[in-house]
């Protein structure tokens, strides 16, 4: 796992010899890196999507909340057809539920303030 100004990576892709990467913020902001250069960023709480092209394809990147409702599954996609990859980030649960209880702790802070 990897934090660096409340941001951590959550998944980490080798795709055509290229190392993809999908970070997300704790105010939500998800971006996705291509040997570490950004080439998509969106808000991003409950998932979004993300496309971009690689060597002539056309990839996807979906996020969706898991089924335990603390962490984030992805996607990925060439073409339009599912493809399945090793995500080389492994995240504990336990870093799962901290990174929910700061996003608790973010919200609750933003009420007081607006």
């Amino acid at each position: 796992m990897i934090y660096t100004n409340l941001i951590m990576k959550y998944a980490q892709y080798i795709i055509a010899n290229d190392k993809v990467e999908v970070f997300n913020s704790i105010t939500g902001m998800e971006e996705i890196y291509i040997n570490n250069k950004k080439i998509s960023s969106k808000f991003s709480v409950f998932g979004t999507e993300h496309f971009f092209r690689l060597k002539n394809n056309q990839y996807l990147i979906k996020s969706y909340l898991d089924s335990n409702l603390i962490g984030m599954s992805f996607e990925v996609r060439k073409n339009g057809v599912p493809i399945d990859l090793e995500n080389r980030c492994k995240i504990k649960t336990i870093d799962k539920i901290g990174r929910f209880l700061l996003a608790i702790i973010f919200g609750v802070g933003l009420a007081f303030i607006f």
